[in-house]
């Protein structure tokens, strides 16, 4: 199983390579306490919340982008089974899910959205 240590590894080889993954994930990661400060301040605006969930989005993407050119890149030959690689696609995909259908709920009930996932 890819556990965070091998995350992190492979994030240092892959972002020593790759300016624009880099600046990304960067982003991402740099943008997160303002995104969670924006939404602990204003609870109710449906906007808060959607702009947590792009970030939360944003950060998924970036990190599956970096497991997958670290796949091909071969920098992670011999540490990842078929198995691993399906779990982590599903893992996304289920993360990008929760995280779509609390960003629309957010229009409809702001409160109940983020019990839903963000």
């Amino acid at each position: 199983m890819v556990g965070a240590q091998q995350l992190f590894l492979l994030g240092g080889r892959l972002l020593a390579q790759h300016n624009g993954l880099r600046c990304a994930v960067a982003a991402t990661i740099t943008v997160m306490p303002f995104t969670s400060s924006l939404l602990g301040g204003y609870p109710g605006n449906p906007l808060a919340v959607d702009v947590f969930a792009a970030n939360l989005l944003l950060a998924v993407v970036a990190t599956r982008v970096m497991f997958v050119l670290g796949r091909r890149w071969g920098l992670l030959a011999g540490q990842t089974t078929a198995r691993d690689v399906w779990a982590l696609r599903a893992r996304a995909a289920a993360i990008v899910i929760v995280v779509a259908v609390s960003a629309a709920l957010a229009w409809v009930s702001p409160t109940a959205a983020k019990h839903a996932g963000c």
